[in-house]
C-alpha cells in the first residue's frame, strides 16, 4: 500500500527539518576552526628589548588577503604590515617598529585557507615586568570569530544533498536513457532539487560573508576580499555550476548537459573545507571521488522509491544497475573516506578524543548502517524482485529508509567541514 502523496511530501519535509536541526545541534558543541599554535614573542613574554616581528602559527594555512594584526601599547597602536613565512604558509610574520618599554597587546584576527574565521589576543612586554599595567593582564583569547556557523553548516547539509539527488537522477536518466524513460516523479523531482541547490548555496554564501566580517568593516570591500581567497573562488564557482544545471534544466531541456555540470560542481566540493588547507593534492580529489560516489549511491535510492510500477523483469533490471553501482559507490566511499581521516588527523592519542574523531565515528557508523541495509537489499530483496512483486515494493521500503540515514550522513559530513581536525 502507498502513502498519498501529501503523507510523502510531510515525511521527506519532516526528514530535511530533522538533518537541519541535526546539524544545528550537533555542531553547537563540535565548533571550532583553525587556533594558534604559537607565537612571537609568546603570550605573556618579558623581552629585555624590542623583538623584530610579530610571528604567529596556526593550525591550518591561513590567507594573506583576509588577514590582521595589531599591536597596541600604552601610546597607541599599529596595524603591521603582514607576509607568509615562505618556508611555512600556516605562518604569519609583521615586521615590527623600535617599542619602548611598556606592556602591549597582540590582537590578530585571519580566515584559514578553508574559510574558517578566528581572532584572538594575547599580551608580552618589553623591559622590566612591573611595566606591565594592571588593564593588560588579561589571558589569551583565541577562538572562532565567526558567527552563525550551525547555520552555515546546516545550510552546507542541505545544499549538499539537494546537488548530489539532483546529480545522482541525472546519472541513472543517462544510464538508462536506452531503455525506457525517467520516472515522472524523478523528472519534477530534478528541477525542484537544482532550484533548492542554488537558493540553499547561496543562502550559505551570503552568511559566510556575514558571517566572517570583522566589526565596522566595509561590506563591500570585505566581500571581495573574501570572494578571491581559494575558499571564495570555489564557493562562486559551485554556485555558478549550479546555475547551469538550473539553465541546462530548466531552459536548454539538455539532461545530459545538466549532468555534466553538476558533476564538475560535485567534484569543486572536493575543494571545500579542510582539503583546501591540509596536503590538498591528496585531499582535494579523494573528497571530490566522496562527493560523487555518495551522489550516486543517492540517485539510484531515489530512483527505486520514485520508479512506478512496471513489470518485474524490467523492475528487476533496472534495480540490477542499481545495485551495482551502489556496490561500486560503497567501495569508492570506503577507500576515500579512510585517505581523508588518515590525512586530517593527527597521528597522537589526543586527536582520538577530539572533537573531529567523533564526528568522523558517528558518520562511519551511518555509513556501515547504510552500507549493511544495501547488503539485506542486495542479497535478500533483489533475487525475488523479478518474480514477486511484494518484493519490489519491500525494497522500495527499505530504499526509503536508506534515504533518511543517507541524510543524516550529509549532517554529520558538514559539520566535519566546520570542526577542526586538531584537538
Amino acid at each position: 500500500m502507498q502513502l498519498p502523496r501529501a503523507a510523502c511530501w510531510r515525511r521527506w519535509i519532516a526528514c530535511l527539518l530533522g538533518a537541519f536541526g541535526l546539524t544545528l545541534t550537533v555542531h553547537a558543541v563540535a565548533e571550532a576552526h583553525a587556533t594558534l599554535l604559537r607565537s612571537s614573542p609568546a603570550s605573556n613574554a618579558v623581552l629585555s628589548s624590542s623583538p623584530a616581528s610579530v610571528r604567529l602559527e596556526f593550525s591550518e594555512e591561513i590567507d594573506l588577503s583576509v588577514s590582521r594584526v595589531v599591536v597596541v601599547g600604552d601610546s597607541g597602536s599599529v596595524a603591521l604590515e603582514l607576509s607568509l613565512d615562505p618556508h611555512d604558509v600556516h605562518v604569519l610574520v609583521g615586521r615590527l617598529p623600535s617599542l619602548p618599554s611598556g606592556a602591549y597587546r597582540v590582537t590578530w584576527a585571519t580566515v584559514s585557507a578553508d574559510g574558517h574565521a578566528v581572532h584572538g589576543q594575547y599580551v608580552f612586554r618589553v623591559g622590566a615586568a612591573n611595566a606591565l599595567a594592571p588593564r593588560m593582564t588579561a589571558s589569551v583569547v583565541n577562538g572562532p570569530r565567526q558567527t552563525g556557523v550551525s547555520l552555515q553548516a546546516a545550510l552546507r547539509a542541505c545544499g549538499d544533498f539537494s546537488l548530489s539527488l539532483t546529480a545522482g537522477l541525472l546519472l541513472f536518466v543517462w544510464l538508462f536513457a536506452a531503455t525506457g524513460t525517467a520516472p515522472a516523479r524523478a523528472s519534477r523531482a530534478m528541477p525542484i532539487a537544482a532550484l533548492a541547490t542554488v537558493v540553499l548555496m547561496a543562502g550559505r554564501d551570503v552568511a559566510w560573508v556575514v558571517g566572517t566580517a570583522p566589526a565596522r568593516a566595509d561590506v563591500g570591500q570585505w566581500t571581495a576580499s573574501l570572494l578571491a581567497t581559494q575558499q571564495g573562488i570555489v564557493e562562486v564557482a559551485r554556485l555558478g555550476l549550479a546555475l547551469l544545471v538550473v539553465w541546462a534544466l530548466l531552459l536548454m531541456r539538455r539532461r545530459n548537459v545538466a549532468l555534466a555540470f553538476a558533476a564538475l560542481a560535485l567534484a569543486c566540493t572536493g575543494a571545500v573545507g579542510h582539503a583546501l588547507a591540509i596536503h590538498p593534492l591528496a585531499a582535494v580529489p579523494l573528497k571530490a571521488a566522496h562527493a560523487l560516489a555518495m551522489s550516486a549511491w543517492l540517485g539510484g535510492l531515489v530512483w527505486i522509491v520514485a520508479r512506478e510500477r512496471l513489470p518485474d523483469a524490467e523492475f528487476y533490471a533496472e534495480a540490477v544497475v542499481v545495485s551495482k553501482v551502489a556496490f561500486a559507490s560503497v567501495l569508492v566511499l570506503a577507500l576515500s573516506g579512510l585517505g581523508m581521516t588518515a590525512l586530517f588527523l593527527p597521528l597522537r592519542a589526543s586527536a582520538l578524543h577530539s572533537a573531529y574523531a567523533e564526528l568522523v565515528a558517528l558518520k562511519l557508523l551511518g555509513l556501515v548502517g547504510l552500507a549493511t541495509l544495501g547488503f539485506v537489499q542486495r542479497r535478500r530483496r533483489l533475487p525475488r524482485v523479478e518474480l514477486d512483486a511484494a518484493a519490489g515494493d519491500a525494497m522500495r521500503r527499505l530504499a526509503r529508509y536508506e534515504i533518511a540515514v543517507m541524510l543524516l550522513v550529509f549532517a554529520l559530513g558538514a559539520c566535519l567541514s566546520y570542526t577542526t581536525p586538531h584537538p
